[in-house]
């Protein structure tokens, strides 16, 4: 990042600057990790449809569509296809994962609550006041057990689509910076 200014400078040097990187900072992860939790569930959902079609007493399987050669041909596949998932999904804990995401998106959208909140504090009494700042501490160790989590492998691309996002959302001209 550039500065134009000493002013600029000195602007995100203020104190009040953790809150407002840390707001920033979940509003990226309740997105990034949202999304990775709307694919999941999405390919859970369908991986769970096939797993449901494929089943013996499912009702598809005597459909007269089947019964041409091309359909007997397609769904002697099914089953094959539909054991596979099985394996695949169990074997990628896609339940405890869809948990484990679920609790990130929620931690993280209630840091971004609670960072808006002291910022709005901070807004209201024209300073990052020492009630203000213990707000901010009593945060941080809310969510302690969060900034500890593992790192999930990284989707660069995604990653950067919704930094992007949140800059445009929250650009640093958008904060109120007190003159203290």
């Amino acid at each position: 990042m550039t500065y134009e200014s000493l002013d600029d400078q000195k602007r995100l040097e203020q104190p009040v600057w953790m809150v407002y990187d840390q707001q920033r900072t979940a509003c990226l992860n309740a997105k990034y990790y949202g999304h990775k939790l709307r694919t999941l569930e999405r390919e859970t959902f369908w991986t769970d449809v096939i797993i449901a079609i494929a089943a013996p007493t499912s009702g598809i399987a005597g459909l007269a569509m089947w019964q041409s050669e091309w359909g007997k041909a397609f769904w002697a596949w099914i089953p094959t296809l539909a054991t596979f998932l099985v394996v695949i999904k169990a074997s990628r804990k896609t339940t405890t994962r869809i948990k484990e995401l679920e609790k990130r998106v929620t931690s993280y959208q209630s840091l971004l609550f609670d960072m808006k909140e002291i910022g709005d504090k901070v807004r209201a009494e024209r300073k990052f006041s020492p009630a203000a700042l213990k707000l901010y501490e009593t945060s941080q160790r809310r969510y302690g057990a969060l900034f500890r989590m593992p790192p999930d492998k990284i989707d660069g691309k995604l990653l950067h689509k919704y930094q992007l996002e949140v800059q445009k959302e929250m650009p640093a001209s958008s904060f109120f910076i007190p003159e203290e």
